[in-house]
């Protein structure tokens, strides 16, 4: 078994990873979008496969990591994530979306997995003063992950737009093999037990929704996460049918809205040393409002805007993910998988707003994120009030 002070490291290789495969998806909507003719709210279902795994998986997955514990989730997580990008090889293979759909909502079982077992882990290992600062900390490399994401996934299936879907079976495959290495060096670390109980059955259920800071946290996170995958999934679409970008410059510049993603990870983990995480939620949700505004209302400067998006949208899941679960004392693990559930949220909004889109504009599409922000900082506002 390998030391314990490597596992904190290795988690944060947990959050790059499925943060990769979460930025794919605009690039696949792009790419998917253009080979099988689809409409936006047929191409949208790229996210809807991906993102239902969530409110499939989180519950049950919850429930088995506090069966089985954290090492032997992961491990399943990542063959998961695994066999659903090797599924890629065949899905082009056959030329069929629908084995594509498919292939996702294999990568989204096991993403949900990890993300059910990698949050609280972050808790768990960590000392009560610095939970939140370690979740951002670990949630920061979700930031290097997405822009790496869209720089690779632009170069390598947007670089000849009149390709077929084939040139996704080299990318996949590498990523498959990778995350199979990864595999086998994480089953070989030392993982601490779970000291979460569920032998207390319906009275600790209870204890989960007693609290109105995780209640109101669960409804913030959906919200928020729609809003993140709308904003991102449509950022291609945007910027070629507003701006006249082409698809690879397009994936290029949602790279660097990533990026700023990642920088604001960073700039926020430095803010929890010196506000509390209700203030910072609350200032970021402002900026996302205003930055919204600037995307809905169509002028040059629009991808400005989007850009400032998604550095303001930076800290959100960590910190309504660790506001939630703060109040549940040795129920967190039960409470991470509510949480995480939202992440289904991802499944809804962009068909949504690609609905709106088919039927009026784009642009229009983009009042649902700017709802969503309002609830974020509703959230936000009232969370220090709340017993």
């Amino acid at each position: 078994m390998m030391k314990k002070n490597v596992l904190f490291p290795s988690i944060v290789v947990l959050f790059f990873l499925w943060a990769f495969a979460h930025n794919l998806n605009p690039v696949l909507i792009a790419k998917l979008k253009a080979s099988f003719s689809l409409s936006d709210a047929q191409a949208t279902l790229v996210d809807s496969a991906f993102y239902i795994a969530y409110f499939l998986m989180s519950l049950p997955a919850g429930w088995m990591i506090q069966r089985w514990g954290y090492k032997r989730m992961i491990v399943s997580g990542l063959l998961l994530f695994a066999a659903g990008t090797l599924s890629f090889v065949p899905a082009a293979m056959w030329n069929e979306y629908s084995f594509f759909l498919g292939a996702l909502m294999c990568i989204g079982f096991g993403i949900t997995i990890l993300e059910a077992a990698a949050n609280p882990l972050v808790t768990e290992i960590s000392s009560e003063g610095e939970r939140s600062f370690r979740l951002n900390l670990a949630q920061s490399f979700n930031g290097l992950g997405a822009g790496t994401a869209a720089a690779l996934g632009g170069y390598l299936l947007l670089g000849k737009e009149n390709a077929g879907v084939d040139v996704v079976i080299i990318p996949f495959a590498m990523l498959g093999a990778m995350v199979l290495i990864f595999t086998l060096f994480i089953s070989r670390l030392e993982f601490p037990t779970i000291h979460d109980s569920m032998n207390s059955g319906d009275a600790q259920s209870a204890s989960i929704w007693i609290s109105w800071k995780f209640r109101l946290a669960v409804v913030a996170q959906f919200f928020y996460v729609g809003a993140q995958i709308g904003v991102a999934s449509f950022f291609i679409r945007y910027a070629q049918l507003y701006l006249k970008m082409q698809q690879q410059e397009a994936a290029y510049w949602l790279s660097f809205a990533l990026v700023l993603f990642m920088a604001g990870r960073f700039f926020g983990t430095a803010l929890h040393k010196r506000f509390s995480s209700s203030t910072i939620l609350m200032v970021f949700a402002m900026g996302a409002i205003v930055s919204m505004l600037g995307v809905i209302v169509v002028h040059a400067y629009s991808i400005y805007y989007l850009l400032a998006t998604q550095f303001f949208m930076s800290v959100m899941f960590p910190t309504i993910f660790a506001m939630g679960v703060e109040p549940l004392k040795n129920n967190k693990a039960k409470g991470s998988a509510w949480i995480v559930m939202t992440i289904s949220g991802g499944a809804i909004f962009p068909y949504s707003m690609g609905r709106i889109s088919d039927a009026m504009s784009l642009n229009a599409a983009y009042v649902i994120p700017l709802v969503s922000f309002f609830v974020v900082a509703l959230f936000a506002f009232y969370y220090p009030k709340l017993k």
